[in-house]
């Protein structure tokens, strides 16, 4: 009786080691979505590479500032960014360029109420915020000791100002960043 358990084992542990060596030399099945290129050439040495930021607001409001009953509801959606980059090299390893622009910059304007001299009021509509749809323009002269760009580009005054709004850690920048880091300038 001993023995044919013994004999058990021994075909069940054989079998485990032929199947597993079996396992082993089969080779991994191939993936049926080939990679996407992060860059694409252009021109004979040129670099294209694109991208785009989503990002939308949506508010649920239920405020009774009046005192009102029912409460009033306020449903909002508007799209926070759309930013529409490109950016590559014209001349690989000599000339690189950027550009990018936020079509969702360009808000709705809001109704003014000015005086002129005279004391009569007039209503126009005025942006509430900067309304430019470029947001960066440059171009980089590559250099192994040092990189020159010449245009519009972000100032490198904060990590989270001067990085992409998609890598920051919070849905928003911190004040202290959209106060003194989240700004653009022309320059060299």
């Amino acid at each position: 009786m001993i023995e044919l358990v013994h004999l058990k084992r021994t075909v069940v542990g054989l079998a485990l080691a032929v199947s597993a060596g079996a396992l082993a030399e089969e080779p991994a099945p191939a993936s049926p979505i080939a990679e996407i290129p992060k860059k694409i050439a252009a021109g004979t040495n040129g670099v294209f590479q694109p991208g785009i930021l989503l990002q939308g607001w949506y508010v649920f409001d239920r405020t009774n500032a009046s005192g009102a009953t029912p409460a009033a509801y306020a449903n909002t959606f508007r799209a926070r960014r759309a930013e529409v980059a490109a950016k590559g090299e014209i001349i690989p390893g000599r000339i690189a360029y950027s550009v990018m622009f936020d079509p969702a910059r360009v808000r709705e304007p809001a109704n003014s109420t000015l005086t002129d001299s005279g004391g009569d009021t007039v209503t126009v509509k005025a942006f509430p915020a900067a309304g430019a749809v470029f947001q960066d323009l440059f171009i980089t002269f590559l250099h192994p000791f040092a990189d020159v760009s010449i245009g519009q580009f972000k100032i490198p005054v904060s990590w989270e100002g001067y990085n992409s709004s998609a890598k920051i850690v919070f849905p928003e920048r911190s004040l202290a960043g959209s106060a003194y880091g989240d700004k653009r300038d022309l320059g060299i």
